[in-house]
């Protein structure tokens, strides 16, 4: 490889980037994409990173996809949101010729937040710290905490609805009760005190081989008229679980949602709709929140559907509950 003062004299020009990310992410990646330069025959290309204010490391061989413009593209995965990022690209030759480095593109907090929803509440990062300082000033929800009230409900779906996400008081909400909810068999169920949350939870632990297979229920001997569209817990599994919401609409129809976590698909049938909550449950001593918009999800799932009431709900697998609401 030849040193700076041998750089072939020929370049490329780094066009632009682009953000890439889940809808819930605390890291993201970016598309790089730039123009091939006039020259030799290029063997590959070099991506020079630099952190902050730092020095440019070690460049990383990267591998380039051409585009239908004769440009190239390459994707760089795992940044923090946090952090500030300058790349640069050069390219060389099969016989060591690397030319001189591309313009600089800059990546700073500013422009991740815009994508990046750290705490998967629904909000990015820039609509919760509004005046992008990187703390949580008076006024602001928190963007590494879903839940800025504590009252169990995510700060999206707050602002969706038109609740305040800074009052726990808001939205108005009704406990379903440990106490009102029947058990099944094939495990173990406990209610405990939980010192960490200053709460009781409900432990459950499965003694059968069956994946999600003990369950509990509620109401424990009849059908519920239990009222409020959002559904709102917090739970912790190592394991498979699913909440299983039994719905009527305004015209007496019933419908399924399913919502399962630590595996699953994402699948529908025409009165029934399963969605996967991801792997994020398996948190220590702690809790991850489940809640849903049950009008949204039905509405998804029928768009000539009106939530009228839930008749019943049943959870499944091996899980530790905190204590489930229905909210309006």
């Amino acid at each position: 490889m030849k040193t700076h003062g041998e750089h072939a004299r020929w370049l490329l020009t780094l066009l632009t980037w682009q953000l890439l990310s889940p809808a819930c992410a605390a890291a993201y990646s970016v598309q790089l994409r730039w123009n091939a330069p006039a020259g030799p025959t290029v063997a590959g290309y070099h991506l020079y990173v630099r952190e902050g204010a730092g020095a440019y490391g070690l460049w990383r061989d990267i591998v380039a996809d051409g585009t239908s413009d004769g440009g190239f593209t390459t994707v760089l995965g795992d940044l923090a949101v946090e952090q500030t990022y300058t790349f640069a690209l050069s390219a060389y030759t099969a016989d060591g010729r690397e030319s001189a480095r591309s313009n600089e593109r800059t990546i700073d907090y500013a422009a991740a937040a815009l994508i990046v929803d750290s705490d998967g509440d629904g909000l990015t990062d820039a609509e919760e710290d509004t005046n992008l300082n990187g703390v949580q000033d008076p006024g602001e929800t928190d963007r590494l905490r879903a839940d800025s009230d504590g009252d169990l409900v995510p700060d999206g779906i707050e602002s969706a609805r038109g609740s305040d996400p800074l009052d726990a008081t808001s939205p108005a909400c009704e406990v379903l009760p440990f106490t009102d909810f029947a058990f099944g068999y094939g495990g173990v169920a406990e209610i405990a005190y939980d010192t960490a949350i200053d709460d009781t939870v409900l432990h459950v632990t499965e003694t059968s081989r069956a994946s999600l297979h003990f369950r509990i229920a509620y109401p424990a001997h009849r059908a519920a008229a239990v009222h409020g569209p959002v559904l709102a817990t917090e739970i912790r599994s190592a394991r498979r679980f699913r909440i299983e919401v039994a719905v009527r609409s305004t015209l007496g129809n019933r419908y399924i949602l399913r919502y399962e976590g630590n595996g699953g698909t994402d699948r529908r049938s025409s009165r029934s709709l399963t969605l996967a909550l991801g792997d994020a449950f398996d948190v220590g001593d702690g809790y991850a929140s489940v809640a849903r918009d049950l009008a949204d999800d039905l509405a998804r799932l029928d768009p000539s559907a009106v939530l009228d009431t839930i008749t019943h709900v049943r959870i499944r697998g091996n899980y530790t509950l905190r204590e489930l609401r229905t909210c309006q």
